[in-house]
This record gives structure tokens, C-alpha cells and sequence, in this order.
């Protein structure tokens, strides 16, 4: 059985992920990183080339998304590629 934080990182939209963490819920952003990290690294990979690199802008990337959250409120979409 799905703890109540599993059952919200398959069920929940970016949107109502957004609205939580805005509504000081910190923790739900972890289900943003989840969703995106793979793909952000593939990307980011696939244009610096180098490990290193990739993960500090991967991680500064998370940094200013999560930092000016406000601005995409309800409209927000984090598809990439």
C-alpha cells in the first residue's frame, strides 16, 4: 500500500504540487525534483559534457525554479523535451 506521499507523487499535477509547496508545504518540491531530475540531467548532459558541470547546473536549475515558484503559480508547466 501507497503511504499518502507515494499515492501524491503519481497522482498530484505540477500545479497542485506547486500549490502545496506555496502553501508551505517545502517537502512536496522533492515530488518536482523526482519527476524532472532525469530528464533536466539527460538534457543539461547532452549539452555541457562534462559530469561535473551538469550536476552543479542541474542542481542550480532546481535552485531558482524552487526559488521563484511564485511566478509560475497555476500555470506553471515543467515538461521538458
Amino acid at each position: 500500500m501507497l503511504s499518502n506521499r507515494d499515492q501524491s507523487a503519481t497522482t498530484l499535477s505540477d500545479v497542485e504540487v506547486v500549490e502545496r509547496v506555496l502553501g508551505r508545504d517545502a517537502d512536496s518540491y522533492q515530488l518536482i525534483v523526482r519527476r524532472y531530475n532525469r530528464r533536466l540531467y539527460r538534457i543539461a548532459r547532452a549539452i555541457l559534457q562534462d559530469e561535473h558541470e551538469t550536476e552543479d547546473v542541474v542542481q542550480e536549475t532546481f535552485v531558482q525554479a524552487y526559488t521563484h515558484l511564485s511566478q509560475l503559480a497555476g500555470r506553471c508547466f515543467f515538461r521538458l523535451g
